[in-house]
């Protein structure tokens, strides 16, 4: 599709004509942005100082422009083409992102019933997160733990933009303008699809009680982690958005009004969602490793299959406090036992005729809760025989993973004309990839103490 921008000047008076009531505060747009490039910011047009004991709202954004799964049921109600498309497409119609990313594509090819978002969108500049970079670009990701996350979320969109088409095709008007390739300025691409699955990731935010929605204006803050962030937000009783400055709090004129992201998001998982590393982060807190079965363990697809009826991640979490690594993964306890252990698998009848996969452990059955293997395993008289073997599998894991990482070095370009230093793509790269070859150069460490440990018991116990 072909999007016309609006200038970003134009965002001060949408806010205004929208109801959206901004105390003290105004949003700017800076060609300097934080990480690279311009962007919004919400500044405070003066001194800022109310010295209660309670919250003071900076800015309030009213209920009706909250996007949220009810909010997109409810416009459905009389946007008749955006009705279409939720029943047409029931698999994208279950989850607040894929209903919100519908409602999203609709507007941005110009085919909803315009309302204060249709104009909103246009003033929005694409993320620069990764499922938008060229495939160079994602190629220099190659032995970090965003590789694998990448790829899956690669074909994941790619599922759902397909599914998207087929479902769609009937409707005259999406036939029509979506997938005729001679109306260019509405026909949807892929890349249009990974456009509103990045604006989505990167701008909503969570609610403690309403869960996620985008929020026009409060998406304009920018992040700071630890004490540096200055407000928050919240949903108040009457379903509004309220930005809030924390009670005792005060803003010098020209200061900039930041949030946190998530300050336990690891370094990964701040450049997957938002396209950014902080510049205060010294370490990464954290990396997810994929596991897989080997293909000699006859229980392997049993086990996969397993995980995957009850969301267990295939997968192992590396945790980095600043002091020590700790990891946590229920698949690995898994892989690390069979059928000699008292593992069993076995296909039970359903009362509607169907089968499911039934999972147990020395006689218990684990089908629904494959987090107590670990703790059974704990109090087995063996634990530190597994405790060994899980350790074994770790180290295996984490050296072909560093290999990987050292080995693929070598695709990154000296330097990129136009890619904005640190804060570009390829500074933003070369930060991943040392932090978190750090961490697992310090993981391998510690795991090489609790394999002593571990193997100093088991000879104990022998």
């Amino acid at each position: 599709m072909r999007r016309v921008p609006l200038p970003p000047s134009t965002i001060s008076l949408w806010a205004e004509m929208n109801g959206v009531k901004l105390e003290g505060v105004s949003i700017e747009h800076r060609e300097d942005g934080p990480y690279g490039g311009g962007g919004f910011a919400v500044i405070a047009r003066r001194d800022l100082t109310y010295g209660t004991q309670t919250s003071t709202p900076l800015m309030t954004v009213p209920r009706n422009l909250v996007l949220s799964a009810e909010g997109v049921h409810d416009e459905a109600k009389y946007d008749t083409g955006l009705r279409e498309v939720l029943e047409a497409a029931p698999e994208l119609a279950m989850t607040t992102r894929s209903v919100v990313l519908l409602y999203l594509i609709v507007h941005l090819t110009g085919l909803g019933v315009s309302g204060p978002w249709t104009q909103y969108l246009r003033s929005l500049s694409s993320p620069r997160l990764p499922t938008t970079w060229t495939e160079e670009q994602q190629e220099w990701l190659m032995g970090t733990s965003l590789e694998a996350a990448l790829k899956a979320k690669n074909a994941r969109l790619a599922r759902e933009y397909d599914y998207l088409r087929t479902a769609t095709e009937s409707i005259p008007w999406c036939r029509t303008h979506w997938w005729t390739e001679t109306d260019s300025s509405s026909q949807l691409t892929y890349d249009d699809w990974v456009l509103v699955d990045s604006l989505y990731r990167s701008r909503a935010l969570s609610f403690s009680v309403a869960g996620e929605a985008m929020v026009p204006g409060v998406d304009m803050i920018n992040h700071s982690m630890g004490e540096d962030q200055n407000a928050y937000f919240e949903r108040d009783t009457d379903g509004n958005a309220v930005l809030l400055m924390p009670p005792n709090k005060s803003y010098l004129a020209g200061e900039e009004i930041t949030i946190s992201y998530g300050d336990s998001k690891s370094a990964s998982e701040m450049l997957f969602s938002y396209g950014f590393i902080d510049a205060d982060m010294k370490h990464s807190t954290g990396v997810t490793l994929d596991l897989t079965v080997p293909d000699d363990d006859p229980l392997g697809k049993a086990k996969e299959a397993a995980c995957v009826s009850n969301n267990t991640a295939t997968a192992v979490r590396i945790w980095f406090d600043g002091r020590s690594t700790t990891w946590q993964s229920q698949f690995l306890w898994l892989m690390c036992v069979n059928e000699e252990d008292g593992l069993q698998f076995q296909l039970a009848h359903r009362n509607d005729g169907g089968q499911e996969l039934k999972m147990s452990f020395q006689g218990q059955d684990l089908s629904e809760d494959t987090a107590r293997l670990e703790d059974m395993l704990r109090a087995d008289p063996l634990w530190p025989v597994f405790h060994l073997r899980g350790l074994a599998v770790l180290q295996e894991r984490l050296q072909a993973q560093i290999h990987r990482l050292d080995g693929a070095a070598d695709l990154l370009p000296v330097d990129q004309a136009n890619d904005l230093g640190v804060n570009g793509i390829l500074g933003m790269v070369k930060r991943l990839r040392s932090m978190e070859m750090d961490l697992l150069d310090r993981f391998a460490e510690d795991l090489i103490t609790q394999g002593g440990f571990s193997l100093r018991n088991h000879v104990e116990m022998v």
